[in-house]
């Protein structure tokens, strides 16, 4: 509830959508009834957080700029992975915990292959 948010002790932050499909009254109704749905009261941060709710109430689309930003950060902090390492094995494992790109993948193994 937003009483229980207290405002001086959170950060709070503005998003300027690029498109604005809907009203004000809209939005608002979207965000109860998404609320009343099993899907919202499920949390998972990678692909059910408020950022996700928030911007499909506003744009309709199910979407977090800041899980997408984060996994590419964690991805681009592995882009030299397969050049320090000489296991195919963690590259394997890199690609299955979706770490790394299919590009860096391919040449990864690539790479292992001739050694």
């Amino acid at each position: 509830k937003f009483e229980n948010v207290h405002v001086r002790e959170t950060q709070l932050f503005v998003v300027k959508y690029q498109t604005y499909p809907y009203s004000p009254e809209k939005i608002i109704q979207r965000a109860r009834d998404e609320l009343n749905k099993s899907k919202s009261s499920e949390y998972n941060l990678n692909n059910n957080n408020c950022e996700h709710i928030v911007t499909w109430c506003v744009t309709g689309e199910w979407y977090s700029d800041q899980i997408n930003s984060l996994w590419i950060n964690v991805r681009n902090k592995f882009k030299p992975f397969c050049e320090d390492t000489p296991s195919l094995e963690k590259v394997e494992d890199m690609k299955r915990c979706e770490l790394i790109c299919e590009e860096c993948y391919f040449k990864c193994k690539l790479e292992k292959s001739k050694t």
